[in-house]
């Protein structure tokens, strides 16, 4: 079966940058061509409460207090916390150093109908050496027709 997938990589710094991104995100996921459901991972740099991550999941709108203002076109779950909502120690960024206790702010997004089989944050070293300064996130997941909106 056919599904899109977004990746994003969003400003570490500019939190009207991430703003702005997140809207253009969510236009280009509304207008895709085909009813197909999505899928959108990637380094979003803010945590689960930010309000990217709460417009995404269909929670507040952006840029009120900036003069615009927009309302999120698609909602998303988080499905690393389908299975897991009262984890704590989720932290992603962990600067090549292991760091386990900061915010989790990388993502595997899906439409709420979404049905999680498994999710984690890997957290995998060798001799205390990471592969990224992030932990990967993954999910496996059962995407239907009806999660195309």
């Amino acid at each position: 079966k056919a599904f899109y997938l977004f990746n994003t990589h969003l400003d570490h710094q500019s939190q009207p940058s991430r703003e702005k991104s997140a809207v253009l995100l969510t236009q280009r996921i509304h207008g895709r061509k085909h009813a197909e459901p999505f899928v959108l991972t990637g380094d979003f740099n803010v945590g689960e409460t930010n309000s990217v991550v709460m417009y995404l999941k269909g929670k507040s709108n952006l840029g009120a207090g900036a003069g615009w203002e927009a309302v999120s076109p698609i909602v998303v779950v988080d499905t690393f916390r389908m299975l897991y909502p009262d984890a704590s120690e989720v932290g992603t960024f962990n600067g090549f150093k292991g760091d386990r206790l900061g915010e989790k702010i990388d993502y595997v997004f899906a439409p709420p109908t979404v049905k999680v089989l498994e999710a984690q944050i890997l957290r995998d070293d060798v001799d205390g050496r990471y592969p990224s300064d992030h932990f990967p996130v993954m999910a496996r997941f059962h995407l239907s027709a009806s999660d195309n909106r």
